[in-house]
C-alpha cells in the first residue's frame, strides 16, 4: 500500500469517526462506507502486488533460461571470444572439436584480420621473408583469412575443427614488418 492511499484511508476513517460521534445513525453508515472503500482498496492493492509478482516471476524466468543458454553455448564450445592486439593474439589455447564461432574483437590501435591454419606453431607453418605466413604454401591448411578491419570492430567467423593443432594469426605485412613476425600469433589444440 502507498502512502498516499494510508493517508487517504486514514482521512476516511477520521472523517468517520468524527461523524460517528455527532449522530450514531450516521456515523454507522459512514463507517461502513468507509470500511467498503478500504475493503476495495485492499482488493486493489492485492491485485496488483499479484500481478506485479507475475511480471516479475516471468522476467526472472526468461532472463534465467537466457544465462543458462549463453552458458550451455560457452560451455560447449559453440562461441570462442578472441582478442587482436599489438601485438598478440587473445583467446582459448584449448578447444573442443566441432563448429566453432569465433567472436573476434579488434582490441588493438591499429587494424589487424584474422587467420587461421593447420600447423603446430607459427615457427613451422611457411614465412615469407618478411615473416609473414605465406599463404599460397600453406595451400589447403589455411582455413581462412579475414580482410582488415578496425580498432573497435567486431567479427564472428565459422569453423568446423576438427581435433588438431591450429594456429590463429594477423597476417598483415608492410615491407620488411608483419604483424605475424612481431607475434601477434597463437597456437591452439582442439581436442
Amino acid at each position: 500500500m502507498t502512502k498516499a492511499t494510508f493517508l487517504f484511508l486514514m482521512a476516511l476513517l477520521s472523517g468517520a469517526l468524527f461523524t460517528a460521534c455527532g449522530d450514531s445513525d450516521d456515523g454507522d453508515s459512514a463507517i461502513e462506507a468507509a470500511g467498503d472503500v478500504v475493503d476495495e482498496v485492499a482488493d486493489e492493492v492485492a491485485e496488483t502486488a499479484d500481478e506485479t509478482a507475475d511480471e516479475v516471476t516471468e522476467t526472472a524466468d526468461e532472463t534465467a533460461d537466457e544465462v543458462a543458454e549463453t552458458a550451455d553455448e560457452v560451455a560447449s564450445g559453440d562461441a570462442v571470444g578472441v582478442s587482436l592486439v599489438e601485438w598478440a593474439v587473445e583467446a582459448p589455447t584449448e578447444l573442443e572439436s566441432g563448429p566453432i564461432t569465433f567472436s573476434v574483437a579488434n582490441d588493438g590501435d591499429f587494424a589487424h584480420e584474422f587467420g587461421i591454419a593447420r600447423g603446430d606453431s607459427y615457427e613451422t607453418l611457411p614465412l615469407l621473408d618478411s615473416g609473414a605466413i605465406d599463404e599460397e604454401a600453406l595451400g589447403d591448411d589455411l582455413l581462412g583469412v579475414s580482410e582488415s578491419y578496425a580498432s573497435g570492430e567486431t567479427m564472428d567467423f565459422d569453423y568446423d575443427l576438427e581435433p588438431g593443432n591450429y594456429v590463429l594469426f594477423c597476417n598483415i605485412a608492410v615491407g620488411p614488418n608483419s604483424h605475424a613476425a612481431a607475434g601477434q600469433v597463437l597456437s591452439v589444440t582442439v581436442s
